[in-house]
């Protein structure tokens, strides 16, 4: 009999089941290291991108991983990352890809470990490590004005942005993630988003899983293409959440990304800083704006004046995003300053409806 073929088979098991033996350990290890991470990260809160990815590394070390037993001072504005590297290039994105998928999975796992309500608390940490990052590979600068308008809100908060970029999902949440901290006022909205954009996008949904973390903290997906049929879903939506939660709110009324004031070199692309139309109809008498956002203000300030509250609109100008990575654009100015600027608010209460 002969038993050749069996002696290829033995050495053909002894050398996959120490293979697939290491990858289980491995697997269960890096498992173990990440829930420990997340843990700290609920009692050590971290919205610096740096110590976070510093202490991140730390957690992944075989032996002798020690994480910092205080958090870490968070960043100020201006916030400069300025390298002295500038021109256009694709090459930010490689890196930006990979942190966000590392971090992306730390907010959909705090969702299955620790639970909704400590998943969204998460969530906003996250979202402002993200901009950071972001920024931070962009060698960008960014200037914040009209700080003092933030200083006597009362009730939630409805911010309404420009939106020239997709940058500006990085931009804002980095700076109110900030402000937050240096304020010492909890402005961490729920985010209104396109869903063909973040949820219904197999690349940004699966495969970097921001979508999934977003939906795990509660971003209020906005079905444009399902307008007719439930015209004020995310309207709705939104109010619930502010009367129920006391949550704020953070939308981008143009419904989609402008086309960007100026280019790199000064200079003029467009007529204003909410032209979403097309370039021939700019001059035209057309509307800019959509008009979820007064929907939902009024909506959510006659339910909130009969419990005596009020609710204020903080409108958010950004400048210099459309300049980094403009609508129709795969290659990133490096080296600019973004400046955002907070105007006054506009407060609805029982008195002025």
């Amino acid at each position: 009999m002969d038993l050749s073929h069996f002696s290829g088979l033995v050495w053909l098991v002894v050398i996959i089941v120490p293979i697939l033996g290491v990858l289980i350990a491995w697997i269960i290890w890096r498992r173990r290291r990440t829930r420990e991470f997340i843990e700290y990260l609920n009692t050590h809160p971290i919205i610096d991108h740096r110590a976070f990815f510093k202490a991140y590394r730390s957690s992944l070390k075989l032996f002798r991983h020690h994480l910092p037993k205080t958090s870490p001072e968070s960043p100020r504005f201006p916030a400069d990352y300025r390298k002295g590297k500038t021109g256009r290039s694709f090459w930010p994105a490689i890196p930006g890809f990979f942190h966000a998928a590392r971090i992306t999975r730390i907010v959909t796992k705090s969702a299955k470990w620790l639970g909704l309500e400590k998943c969204q608390r998460m969530g906003d940490m996250a979202a402002t490590i993200f901009g950071g990052e972001i920024l931070s590979q962009l060698c960008a600068r960014v200037e914040v004005k009209g700080l003092e308008h933030l200083d006597h809100i009362e009730g939630p908060v409805i911010f309404i942005s420009n939106h020239q970029s997709f940058i500006d999902f990085a931009i804002v949440p980095f700076v109110l993630g900030v402000v937050s901290v240096d304020r010492q006022r909890d402005f961490r909205p729920k985010y209104m988003a396109a869903r063909d954009h973040f949820y219904d996008n197999w690349f940004l949904y699966r495969l970097l899983g921001m979508g999934r973390a977003m939906e795990a903290v509660g971003t209020i997906f906005v079905d444009r293409k399902a307008k007719k049929d439930q015209p004020t879903r995310a309207v709705d939506e939104a109010v619930e959440a502010m009367i129920q939660k006391g949550s704020d709110i953070l939308m981008f009324p143009q419904g989609t990304r402008a086309y960007g004031n100026i280019d790199e070199h000064g200079r003029r692309l467009d007529a204003g800083y909410y032209t979403t139309i097309r370039e021939k109809d700019v001059e035209k008498e057309l509307g800019h704006l959509r008009k979820g956002a007064a929907y939902l203000a009024i909506d959510a300030a006659f339910q909130l004046a009969k419990e005596g509250k009020k609710i204020s609109i903080v409108p958010i100008g950004i400048k210099g995003a459309g300049i980094i990575a403009p609508r129709g654009k795969m290659r990133f100015e490096r080296g600019v300053t973004v400046k955002v600027r907070f105007g006054e608010p506009m407060i609805l209460s029982k008195e002025n409806l």
